[in-house]
């Protein structure tokens, strides 16, 4: 199909939008198109998506029937890290400690404090466990994956690489990182394997530090114990 600058068309996942510009030509068409509905600019290539044409330039487009918006967007990164020279680090030490990391209660309040210190708090970090899933292999990549409710707009996508940021800081001081770019998209799923489960675990007693001064404790008599005490002048 030969598309034209400023024909309406009916993307099955975006929704309407009007093709600003069209480039190349036969298999290599590409397609750069704004999207109505918070979805934004998007190029595409015109033989990988499936486009209904809804009128041409200078026509009155017909009227489109309602497509609904993806039930939920998919926040990706990425981050490679690699040992610095002389340094030999065992893959799956580094794995559980990754894995460990993510699930502490403290962490979470970490990326928190990170986001709202750029003027940034997404939603999903009101309840994040099973709302992100962080994967490992190799030695090493991480992927971060994030489920949001709503199509976010590029200055939001923060919250990956903040958990990146901290990844990195708190797990990886003997490797050198590189985190890649950000993406979202419409599609995709969590890694039901890697989701994030958050343990809030209390302080046992052996980690407490030692009591000072140091004393003797206090001896409490058991319950129904009955006690000789000396008389006073009210006993006379």
């Amino acid at each position: 199909m030969a598309y034209q600058s400023g024909q309406q068309v009916l993307h099955p996942t975006f929704g309407r939008g009007t093709i600003r510009s069209v480039s190349g030509s036969g298999d290599d068409t590409r397609l750069t198109i704004d999207f109505a509905g918070g979805v934004g600019q998007k190029k595409l290539l015109a033989k990988a998506v499936k486009l209904t044409v809804l009128g041409a330039a200078g026509e009155t487009a017909a009227a489109a029937p309602p497509v609904p918006a993806p039930a939920v967007w998919i926040e990706r990164c990425e981050l490679a890290a690699r040992p610095r020279p002389g340094v030999r680090v065992p893959a799956q030490r580094i794995h559980d400690d990754v894995r460990a990391l993510v699930r502490r209660f403290d962490f979470w309040i970490a990326v928190r404090d990170r986001l709202r210190s750029r003027g940034n708090a997404p939603e999903v970090l009101d309840e994040p466990a099973g709302q992100i899933s962080v994967s490992c292999t190799g030695l090493l990549n991480v992927e971060i994956r994030i489920r949001h409710r709503r199509f976010l707009r590029p200055d939001e996508l923060a919250l990956a690489r903040a958990i990146a940021e901290l990844i990195a800081a708190q797990t990886l001081a003997e490797f050198s990182c590189d985190i890649g770019g950000v993406a979202l998209q419409p599609d995709g799923a969590l890694n039901d394997a890697d989701l994030v489960t958050i343990e809030d675990a209390g302080v046992s007693e052996t980690e407490l530090s030692p009591r000072q001064p140091l004393r003797r404790p206090k001896r409490v008599a058991s319950p129904g114990t009955i006690r000789n005490r000396g008389r006073g002048r009210d006993d006379y």
